[in-house]
């Protein structure tokens, strides 16, 4: 392997030294090593274009190795022929998200074109390519494929799936109502708001409400007509009208509580309840107020649309926690994710609020291990246990890097531990935090605070990560102070969320995951 690495390096030093020429590259390209092939295409990019070196580079696109026709792909917008060899590698390599990243640098400037190619195929990652290169149309603000775009969608012969990878590339882009000039974005609802019929496919007319929700479309004066219609008028269409109440979000004047309570009655679908409810709650606090409000006539999807509408804003989130305090709410009935986040939200007072009234009821620590303490003594089934796992664990844990969110420490390295520590780290997370996984306040310079987990950091920056298992990267010139919190990211009181038989599953998953 050694004198393979030699020779890539002697090609890159030749050339460095400007000695390289097109023979000894044309002969790299033949060479069996794989590594001296992929080298030799780069290399040959300062040669290009040339005719019969593109010739010899051409015969690499069915190359064995999937490095070599990476790198060729990346290599063909270097060529001066038409770069029909760019869309055969990426034809049979199209379910590959790195070959369709390469794809749309090969063709830069040219992007209509791939996209004409797109929408022949029916292969695996098609539909993933037509969404990335109607994104980057949108982005360049280029005018003229948006208008070929427009059209596109809009002729005889467009399959459905590549209607819906269209629209959903479109709204892809960030900030997408103020990055369009005003005629192009009127435009582009004009087109869109004709699938807001009953009689489109439901995954082009579902596309198209997340488009106009994102062009943000409150000033169509014929869609919010169709709305308006829509929803004093129900039509039996479901999905139609669950659509239409989606958009009405954008509208928030139809709104009123009236209208709300005959869309939240038992007796309609899941989604009409739900869509409403999303709707209903962004015209604001008083609606947020109305729907909790409802709470115990509710049912468990429906709960869930509206602690996800909760958690929208610091208002609805303390509305949330008001009702939590007067006993309408029980804990019981918030997700243990959702009970994580509030105990862990970035404003000090709602984190504070939240733990006061999700850890109210846990009673003393030693109480609530000794309570669980029977759990030691049954045989647990590891497979049951890999259940309780997802369900209370999951949303902070991974065990051996998979089946949860990389938030706090992997639990794998808790399977040559005694079981009677295990359990006594679950009820009593305070008694050992591990190294690297304290819960940090950030104040910046701006007064904002920040708060996480430091995943990294280097001279200059910390990478902070949050329970969702995202990570935010913060200058070090921006923080005022940092301070770690006595207490562990882990909330007490999860035991509540399973019975000892449970907790007995779930010990003996953590000492053997792998079952």
């Amino acid at each position: 392997m050694d004198h393979l690495k030699k020779q890539s390096r002697m090609l890159s030093n030749l050339n460095n030294c400007n000695m390289l020429d097109t023979n000894m590259v044309a002969d790299a390209l033949q060479h069996p090593d794989a590594g001296v092939r992929e080298t030799a295409i780069k290399l040959a990019e300062h040669f290009l274009p040339n005719a019969g070196l593109e010739e010899k580079l051409a015969k690499l696109a069915h190359d064995p190795d999937v490095k070599v026709r990476y790198q060729l792909l990346c290599t063909a917008s270097f060529f001066g022929s038409e770069q029909n060899i760019g869309a055969g590698i990426l034809d049979k390599n199209l379910n590959d998200h790195w070959f369709r990243i390469a794809a749309l640098a090969t063709y830069h400037g040219r992007e209509e074109q791939l996209l004409a190619k797109m929408l022949k195929n029916e292969k695996e990652g098609a539909a993933e390519m037509i969404a990335s290169i109607s994104a980057l149309i949108c982005l360049q603000k280029n005018e003229k494929g948006l208008n070929e775009l427009l059209g596109l969608m809009n002729a005889k012969n467009s399959s459905t799936s590549a209607t819906v990878a269209m629209v959903q590339g479109i709204a892809m882009v960030p900030d997408l109502a103020q990055h369009l000039a005003p005629a192009i974005r009127q435009k582009i609802i004009g087109t869109i708001s004709k699938y807001i019929v009953p009689s489109s496919p439901a995954s082009i007319r579902d596309a198209s409400v997340g488009l106009l929700l994102a062009l943000q479309a409150s000033g169509d004066e014929v869609l919010a007509q169709k709305i308006k219609d829509a929803l004093l008028k129900p039509t039996p269409e479901e999905g139609y009208l669950a659509s239409c109440i989606a958009l009405s979000a954008i509208y928030p004047s139809i709104w009123s509580q009236e209208l709300a309570t005959r869309f939240m009655q038992p007796d309609q679908p899941v989604e009409i309840q739900t869509a409403t409810i999303h709707a209903f709650a962004r015209t604001g606090p008083s609606a947020m107020q109305w729907l909790l409000n409802q709470w115990k006539g509710l049912t468990v999807p429906v709960r869930k649309a509206v602690l996800e509408q909760s958690m929208q804003d610091s208002i609805s989130t303390s509305l949330l926690l008001g009702k939590l305090a007067t006993g309408d709410i029980t804990s019981s009935a918030i997700p243990w994710s959702t009970q994580v986040s509030l105990m862990n939200h970035e404003i000090i007072p709602i984190r504070k609020k939240a733990r006061e009234q999700l850890t109210k009821n846990t009673g003393g620590r030693d109480e609530a291990l000794k309570a669980y303490e029977p759990a030691l003594k049954l045989e647990g089934d590891p497979a049951k246990g890999a259940t309780v796992f997802a369900k209370n664990c999951s949303v902070c844990h991974q065990v051996g890097n998979k089946d949860g969110i990389a938030f706090g420490p992997d639990l794998a390295s808790v399977a040559n531990r005694d079981p009677y520590f295990i359990l006594s780290d679950i009820i009593k997370p305070d008694r050992s935090i591990a190294d690297g996984y304290e819960w940090w306040e950030i104040t910046l310079r701006n007064g904002n605070t920040v708060n996480g987990i430091i995943a990294s950091e280097t001279a200059t920056a910390i990478a902070l990560r949050d329970p969702s298992g995202s990570t935010k990267m913060i200058n070090r010139s921006q923080i005022s102070s940092l301070q770690a919190s006595p207490n562990s990211v882990m909330p007490a009181g999860l035991e509540q969320n399973m019975t000892v038989a449970e907790m007995a599953h779930l010990l003996a998953f953590l000492k053997k995951p792998s079952y």
